[in-house]
């Protein structure tokens, strides 16, 4: 018969992501997120870091937690942390602090998924001055200088993260993936 062991058979969280209701592009893409992830996991030439597109309550969080299992059920990655932050954890109101809260976030999401919700926060809109900017300079970097060893998801309404991207032209460079969440509540399927 078959060697059962030679399948390719879906780990627990890939299991998890396809038993979501609904998300049927968002499935596709993280299989093939993760067929180029083993495909180029000992390249040296990995990059996996997203963008995820969507509104509140379209299953972000859910995706990126299942996300993150799947890196590290496949030996991507070799944790299947997720560290959650928002601008908050990243950005302070002091001179030379931001570095240090961005590299700290950083430190704890190495080796695994660093899931940064309404990232183009980071970006202040108004013109008066914000520490944001060190944030997006301190990541920026550790995208490039830790590819392949972290995960880096940046989270928030599609039309704000493409400001977000065009803004700076290394998030552009440093993003393989991108991912549109379609328009629905998770809490009404759930009634």
């Amino acid at each position: 018969g078959i060697n059962k062991s030679k399948l390719e058979l879906p780990g627990e969280y890939e299991s998890k992501l396809n038993s979501l209701i609904g998300l049927s592009t968002v499935k596709d893409s993280v299989k093939k997120i993760k067929a180029y992830a083993l495909a180029n996991k000992d390249s040296g030439a990995l990059n996996i870091h997203m963008c995820f597109y969507g509104n509140p309550g379209t299953g972000k969080t859910e995706v990126a937690r299942n996300i993150a299992g799947i890196l590290y059920e496949n030996k991507i990655l070799p944790s299947k942390n997720l560290i959650e932050v928002d601008r908050a954890d990243l950005v302070s109101q002091y001179l030379g602090e931001t570095p240090q809260k961005t590299l700290a976030k950083i430190r704890e999401s190495m080796g695994g998924v660093l899931f940064i919700d309404e990232a183009y926060s980071l970006i202040p809109s108004h013109s008066g001055f914000d520490y944001g900017h060190e944030a997006v300079s301190t990541l920026i970097k550790a995208m490039e200088d830790y590819r392949g060893k972290f995960c880096v998801i940046l989270a928030g309404y599609r039309n704000k993260m493409l400001d977000m991207l065009s803004s700076n032209p290394g998030f552009r460079s440093r993003i393989q993936f991108e991912l549109d969440f379609p328009n629905y509540s998770r809490d009404e399927l759930k009634s």
